[in-house]
């Protein structure tokens, strides 16, 4: 689990004070009892506060309409401050971040972090992967991505912020995939480069701006406010799309102190992430089958997704713990984060359909006409009906809640319902939740040099090779400085002040009716690293056995350079004296050749960066003939005895399948042959069927 609560460490101290008895004479000589003040109350210091806060990572996504899905694997998420560093996450998560492109999702959260100022935020990422579906949603295009810096990523956002004592920081990571990747042009090569466009959003108990979702499993039931505790289980923007089977509630309610990660540093499932879902009365909560449900209907263990403003406490607790079950529990831990929900699914994940579309028909009643966006397994050009229900939600991707009115013909946007199939009735997709991207034209982008800078003016003019061009930059453009090292990459919030004359740079944003562009994001890129080039390494691949006579393919993708330089191949092939073979492709990743005969075939393959050419690495194809079996041979060593020789035996024309029931059920004790080979069988067989 990921939200608990800090621990509070309450000292008490009793001080009991005792009158010591004096002696003094009697008549009996006895000492005379002296009578004992009671103790004084003791005042119990005041409750400290503790020393740490809680911090959630939240991601999100820009759309982007060149690739269906942008893979990226997450290996860590750590603050960078002056005192010291904290781990929120640490592991290996692949999440596909275009389906971050309409919310935001909650990604990890450690509930130990010390209070103080942190400056930066380091992502580590191992593998960035673009995609191009067919109609059909299968992958035609994967295409890696060039990480610099071993995937090093910090982020700088505009000044400090601070983790406060028992309250609870979002940290929303918005990465622009479509603007931070730089294509480049490597002879006939394009190349892809990781040049990070990642705006940071600091929330301190308001509600991040758009709508997040969070799946996961009812812990428990929350009587007031009305709710639920949910364990987060899984990812939306998990590619798979599957929830995961083995979600264990721990009893306690709570995560471990370790950052939610066990042992082995990474994501554990029964490390179930707990936090408060809220309902109100206008929450619209629809069963597995799409139907709107009553908030009875969902009970402990029940899967659910809820769309909501996910917020972090401030501290004092937003949401009581008067839940319905009897545990004497106190787990103020699930409100470290909350979420108040416009919208809740119950079932798995893929229960509700999330379809890319356009409204193909206005309105009518409570239907409408939605035309389904290729790569989603949907035929070319196929529209269904899409029908409004009582609960049903509409939103902009800022998360602002829309009318009706929005559903005009050519809007666009995200479709979320299941789906009902028929083969006589028209297909209905019985809505949820709608988001709309209202502003959905594709941008345009520019690259230049930099003439000059205006900074009253929001201004500046731009070199290009079509001339100067005048540029505006609204308050509201992101301005981004990536440099990149030899260790890493640093991507840092900087403004219109910043930027310097002859300076490169890239502009994101849509041409003016002025003649100006308008830039609703500005990328520079420093290189600081120091040129060094590094020798690249060469994978031939595995050895292969082959039946002579075979197409061969060699496998040298493997091969790699430590710098993310393109690589050329060089393949070499030494042949068996009486072969004639040669490579097809040798200068490609993957050439193939014939094994025209028996023998041992060796390939050596070097790949060059450019610069420098690699070891040769080898690797050895065997060919051999298939042999061809003597089934009449076999048969008379073997079944003779039993069943007279070939010519007449009492089994002739018995087929391969006969003969293996017959061995395998012992018939008339032939289950001694069951060291025969299947090969072997049916050489006997093709024998008796010649007779």
């Amino acid at each position: 689990m990921l939200i608990t609560t800090a621990l509070r460490a309450i000292s008490l101290t009793i001080a009991t004070a005792f009158l010591l008895s004096a002696c003094g004479g009697g008549s009996d000589g006895s000492p005379t009892p002296v009578a004992t003040a009671p103790p004084p109350v003791a005042t119990p210091p005041p409750t400290a506060l503790p020393a740490t806060g809680t911090v959630g990572i939240v991601l999100t996504d820009a759309p982007t309409f060149d690739f269906d899905e942008v893979l990226a694997t997450i290996n860590s998420i750590e603050l960078l401050g002056d005192d010291g560093n904290a781990i929120i996450f640490a592991g290996n998560e692949t999440i596909d971040l275009l389906r971050l492109g309409s919310f935001t999702e909650l990604f990890a959260v450690n509930a130990s972090v010390p209070a103080g100022d942190y400056s930066k935020i380091r992502l580590r990422l191992s593998e960035l992967t673009l995609i191009r579906n067919d109609m059909d949603g299968n992958p035609v295009d994967i295409i890696p991505v060039d990480l610099p810096g071993n995937g090093k990523v910090d982020l700088n956002p505009r000044g400090t912020f601070t983790v406060t004592p028992g309250a609870t920081l979002l940290l929303e990571l918005d990465i622009d995939a479509a603007k931070s990747i730089r294509i480049t042009q490597n002879g006939n090569v394009e190349r892809y480069r990781f040049r990070p466009v990642v705006f940071v959003r600091v929330y301190e108990g308001d509600a991040t701006d758009r709508l997040a979702r969070v799946h996961g499993v009812v812990d428990r039931v929350i009587d007031v406010p009305s709710g639920y505790v949910v364990c987060q289980t899984d990812f939306v923007a998990d590619p798979d799309d599957d929830d995961d089977d083995d979600h264990d509630i721990d009893d306690d309610h709570d995560i471990d102190d370790d950052h939610d990660m066990d042992d082995d540093d990474d994501m554990d499932d029964d490390d179930d992430r707990c936090l408060s879902v809220l309902i109100t009365q206008d929450t619209g909560i629809f069963g597995p089958d799409g139907e709107p449900v009553d908030a009875s209907v969902i009970m402990v263990g029940d899967a659910l997704t809820a769309i909501g403003d996910l917020r972090g406490a401030t501290g004092d607790s937003d949401s009581s713990d008067s839940d319905s079950d009897s545990d004497d529990d106190n787990d103020d831990n699930d409100d470290n984060v909350i979420l108040d929900a416009y919208v809740i699914e119950q079932g798995s994940l893929g229960t509700f359909e999330r379809l890319t579309g356009t409204v193909a028909s206005a309105l009518s009643g409570d239907e409408f006409g939605l035309a389904i966006a290729p790569g989603q397994g949907f035929g070319s050009m196929t529209t269904i009906t899409a029908r409004l229900q009582p609960g049903s939600r509409l939103f902009d991707r800022d998360g602002v809640e829309l009318d009706s009115a929005a559903l005009a013909v050519g809007a666009e946007g995200h479709f979320e319902g299941v789906l009902m199939l028929s083969d006589s009735m028209p297909d209905v997709l019985k809505i949820a939740l709608i988001v709309l991207d209202l502003d959905s034209a594709t941008g345009e982008s520019l690259s230049g040099t930099i003439l000059s800078v205006d900074v009253a003016m929001e201004s500046l003019m731009l070199g290009t090779d079509n001339g100067d061009r005048c540029v505006l930059v609204p308050p509201s453009a992101i301005l981004t400085q990536v440099t990149i090292a030899d260790d890493g990459t640093t991507s840092e919030a900087i403004t219109l002040a910043d930027l310097e004359p002859d300076t490169a740079i890239d502009l994101f944003g849509r041409e003016d009716v002025g003649g100006c562009f308008v830039a609703d994001t500005l990328r520079v890129e420093v290189d600081i690293t120091t040129g060094i080039n590094r020798t690249p390494l060469a994978s031939a691949g595995p050895s292969q056995q082959v039946t002579t006579g075979d197409s061969v393919v060699l496998d040298g993708a493997g091969s790699s350079d430590p710098d993310g330089d393109t690589l050329t191949y060089n393949w070499t092939l030494v042949a068996p004296a009486q072969s004639t073979s040669t490579l097809v492709g040798a200068d490609t990743v993957a050439p193939s050749f014939v094994a025209d005969v028996d023998g041992q075939y060796t390939a050596t393959l070097v790949v060059s960066d450019g610069v420098e050419s690699s070891a040769p690495d080898t690797t050895t194809i065997t060919a051999q003939s298939m042999t061809t079996l003597d089934g009449a041979a076999l048969y008379m060593t073997h079944c003779q005895v039993c069943h007279q020789p070939l010519a007449n035996s009492e089994v002739s024309g018995a087929s391969a399948s006969s003969t293996q029931a017959a061995i395998d059920s012992n018939r008339g004790n032939m289950g001694g042959l069951s060291f025969l080979t299947t090969e072997e069988i049916d050489a006997i067989a093709a024998a008796l069927q010649g007779q």
